[in-house]
């Protein structure tokens, strides 16, 4: 019943007059009768949905939230606990699967999948279960010798020796008698121990590597040291990686785990798991992967759509220049394919395709759409706008075909070597095609090749000469798709290395790449390219640097999606003007889109950054009329970085303009200051990121004003007004200044004509404001109210100096993992802080900015389902398994 959609109100009252006889209906002239039968279809409707409903109240999967305890009843089981954060992250949804899986892991009680199972759907978190008995050092019985249970290690197998104090660790212990805890305790015959990353990981797409000398990078944009982790792994996923050849065994091909820091010898020894992996991390240039799975055999037969308009800049580039000798004279052009439109009674309708149609009479072509003129060494490149450009978003009557033709623009005939180009479209997508040998080109001479989607080329010729096309793309099988015109198969999405040497690719080699001032020892091979996944860097053999475009894709850690990230940001409203460095947009600068920004709207104008690019800017907004309000945003699931100049003082100032609300959204600011003056009603950031290191947020009004923060990370925030308040949710705020020895002195948040709301937030620094209200709060600083019987202190950390009226709160010290952002612990309670912060907020939760990452519900939900399901005679150890942040090394001179 319930597969089958419910009819509206509005079909149930035209179904019940459809059935009243004809008779009545005709006499029905002014509706009466009409509407009172819809009285009776409205308590019908009611009533079939009630019904409906009841039905589905006997399904876990569609029950409704006051049914799901009931279910559980009949099951045997209890709901567990959720929390305030349930509505966030889903938690309650975890409920729905607990009872619905119950049966399941009954039938697996006691064995280690089921345990591992069972934690990792209550939890949520990367899961690793060990019998810890097989850890434990035995005396060997000479009629039953366990040749694994040796208590020293070779020493030969490097891996099992860096797999040491990990979860995957093969090492054999002494019993260890000491109470069970995060790190002593575990190796005991009768432990079982649960190994779990609390700290989540969140994937960051087509971002721009930081150069930091000597053809050293980072993964990350502003140079930090970020190490690199491995999720997002459904089942599917880790099924894909694991069959490749050399993944398994490593640590993220294990069942239930996720979210694991890369380590460096696992990356060695497990390179296929991580590189250019949809668990792990790619590098690229120019759009194509650097390094990665060896090119697979085979040629694909389907063309290379959405190329029909190539990217404005280097939308085509030549992937190894050196295989064009001096004096070659050709020009390598991306053509489309349009359709021919006929005027059907006065419209322009587009001719339907028919195979048996020759292709003069179907299809066009249209005007180059990007150029690349072999004429030297070093080919440069022109882009060239055809007459009707295709737009991808916008549809068309068909998906034009990719055609690249090769002219000889010399005078003499020439041979056009065997060679591959790069083409880029306008949303940013890339493909390298392989393009044959020609001998004996004539000068003028024009040859033609389609691209397939693993950039195969075909002729385009039945003869597989120079000419018109004739080979319809569209026909039966893609027409000249077929092997009998194929003119190069591909040899893989993998960029070619420069010289055409004896080994085509780059490969990855496992290094620490600590000090960077000093040269590697060994040096790196040509063709290496070295990782650092501990430390999330990367570096080229001396002379290797790449010259094109670099894009990375890396996994980073951290506790709960606060910051600018590839988070879900819902209700966003269509942008005006849109901003991208790596695709087509209206502009490739954020200052060229503000200066364009049109005076004097209403409604609030949407400027959007399409793409996770770094932008160099300092910019301005002054002397600008904004009644609407202006918006500056990330599209949805990127993150672009904004960096202030060297010479510039802010990196973003507003003065003299009036605008109804300034917004920015998922964007992250780092090297100076945003300074907001003029008149402003309203500063909002949502899920941005002010590097806490280099950026704050100082906003001056004559007037009232209302600054709002809501899941961001930011350096100090300064409001100077008349009136208004200042208020933060999940959010952690930080002053540079602030240390975990000395967090006084310096203030994190400063509204002294104002009221300050925070709620589940972290400030690692002061507190200064007229009136404040604080719920589960961490502060860790100073806390300065000048008037305190007026504020709300609830569930929150409070300095051991502050005396006045608080409600449930704590002046325990808390123990950071790192206070340094970037790092995968940053501002995560270790699990040796006191029980009161790490449980002692509003309905048990955390205090602080990751009040809704819900651990400990998470923990205590996990502790009570391995304990019914444990073997007797076994006790279940939860181990938080926490990032442990590497030397950083000399920094260069």
């Amino acid at each position: 019943m319930i597969d089958v959609p419910a009819p509206s109100r509005q079909e149930v009252a035209a179904q019940l007059w459809r059935w009243l006889p004809g008779v009545y209906r005709a006499r029905d002239a002014d509706g009466r009768l009409q509407a009172f039968v819809a009285l009776f279809a409205d308590e019908l409707w009611r009533l079939r949905r009630g019904i409906e409903q009841h039905y589905a109240d006997h399904f876990i999967d569609s029950a409704q939230d006051w049914a799901v305890a009931y279910l559980a009843d009949l099951v045997g089981t209890e709901v567990l606990y959720t929390g305030e954060a349930a509505s966030l992250l889903g938690m309650a949804a975890r409920n729905r699967g607990d009872v619905k899986n119950t049966l399941r892991w009954r039938r697996r009680k006691g064995t280690l999948a089921g345990l591992e199972g069972i934690a990792r759907d209550v939890g949520g978190l990367g899961v690793h279960a060990v019998e810890m008995f097989e850890r434990v050092a035995w005396m060997q019985n000479l009629a039953h010798i366990k040749p694994t249970a040796g208590l020293a290690l070779d020493l030969r197998r490097g891996e099992a020796l860096a797999a040491i104090h990990t979860p995957y660790s093969r090492a054999r212990a002494l019993a260890d008698l000491r109470p069970a805890g995060q790190r002593a305790g575990w190796h005991r015959v009768g432990n079982v121990a649960v190994f779990q990353w609390p700290i989540a990981s969140f994937p960051l797409l087509a971002a721009t590597p930081r150069a930091i000398g000597g053809g050293h990078y980072t993964f990350h944009p502003l140079g930090l040291d970020t190490a690199l982790h491995a999720g997002g792994a459904t089942e599917a996923l880790r099924v894909q990686v694991a069959s490749r050849p050399g993944a398994p065994g490593a640590d993220i091909c294990h069942a239930n785990a996720d979210d694991v820091p890369i380590r460096n010898r696992d990356l060695r020894e497990h390179a296929r798991a991580y590189v250019d992996s949809p668990l792990g991390f790619a590098i690229r240039e120019d759009g194509i992967a650097l390094v990665g799975e060896p090119p697979a055999p085979g040629v694909s037969r389907e063309p290379a759509l959405d190329f029909g308009e190539l990217a404005g800049a280097r939308g085509m580039v030549a992937a190894d220049p050196t295989v064009y000798g001096a004096g070659l004279r050709f020009a390598l052009e991306a053509v489309r394919l349009g359709a021919v439109f006929t005027l059907v009674a006065s419209v322009s309708t587009p001719v339907a395709y028919s195979p048996g149609q020759p292709l003069a009479s179907q299809l066009q072509l249209r005007n180059p759409q990007g150029r690349l003129r072999l004429d030297s060494a070093t080919p440069d490149f022109g882009y060239t706008d055809g007459v009707a450009p295709f737009e991808p978003d916008s549809g068309e009557f068909h998906h034009p075909a990719l055609l690249l033709r090769v002219v000889n623009q010399g005078a003499a005939a020439a041979d056009f070597p065997a060679s591959e180009a790069i083409l880029r479209n306008a949303r940013g997508q890339a493909v390298q095609a392989y393009l044959p040998a020609i001998d004996a080109v004539a000068p003028a001479a024009a040859h033609y090749f389609y691209v397939a989607a693993d950039g195969s080329t075909y002729h385009a010729r039945g003869d597989h000469g120079a000419g018109a096309p004739d080979r319809n793309p569209d026909a039966s099988l893609y027409g000249a798709f077929s092997l009998q015109h194929l003119a190069r198969a591909s040899e893989g999405q993998r960029r070619i290395r420069p010289g055409h040497p004896p080994e085509r690719w780059r490969r990855v080699v496992a290094r620490s790449l600590c000090c960077r001032d000093r040269p590697l020892v060994p040096p790196l091979a040509a063709g290496e390219v070295a990782v650092d996944a501990e430390r999330g860097r990367f570096a080229f053999p001396a002379g290797e640097e790449p010259a094109g475009e670099l894009s990375v894709d890396f996994r980073y850690g951290l506790t709960a999606a606060i910051g600018a990230g590839p988070h879900a940001r819902p209700d966003l409203a269509p942008a005006r003007i849109t901003v991208a460095r790596t695709r087509d947009a209206h502009h490739a600068s954020l200052q060229a889109a503000i200066a364009a920004a049109p005076d004097g709207f209403d409604v609030p104008v949407v400027i959007e950054i399409l793409d996770s690019a770094v932008y160099e800017e300092a910019l301005q907004i002054g002397n600008r009329d904004f009644p609407g309000g202006l918006v500056i945003r990330a599209a949805a699931l990127q993150t672009p970085f904004i960096v202030k100049p060297a010479a510039a003082p802010r990196a973003l100032r507003v003065r003299d303009s009036t605008l109804a609300a300034l917004v920015l959204d998922g964007l992250a600011f780092a090297g100076g200051a945003l300074e907001v003056q003029g008149v402003v009603g309203s500063v909002m950031l949502r899920h941005c990121t002010l590097q806490p290191a280099s950026a704050s947020l100082r906003v001056v009004q004559a007037g009232h004003c209302e600054v709002a923060l809501q899941s961001c990370i930011s350096g100090p925030v300064h409001v100077a007004a008349a009136a208004g308040s200042c208020q933060a949710q999940d959010s952690a705020i930080q002053h540079p200044a602030a240390s975990v020895e000395q967090p006084a002195g310096v203030d994190a948040v400063e509204f002294a004509n104002g009221r300050v709301v925070l709620e589940r937030c972290t400030l690692l620094g002061g507190l200064a404001a007229q009136r404040a209200k604080l719920s589960n709060t961490l502060c860790y600083g100073d806390l300065a109210l000048a008037d305190p019987g007026a504020s709300c202190l609830r569930f929150s950390r409070l300095p051991r100096a502050f005396d006045a009226a608080a409600f449930r709160c704590t002046t325990a010290t808390p123990i950071f993992v790192s206070i340094d952002w970037g790092d995968a612990g940053y501002l995560h309670l270790h699990p040796n802080s006191a029980p009161a912060l790490l449980g002692g907020g509003e309905e048990g939760g955390e205090i602080g900015a990751f009040h809704r990452a819900g651990l400990p519900w998470r923990l205590q939900n996990t502790g009570l389902r391995l304990a019914e399901s444990i073997p007797a005679g076994l006790t279940p150890l939860q181990v938080r398994v926490l990032p442990r942040p590497r030397f950083p090394g000399n920094p260069s001179p």
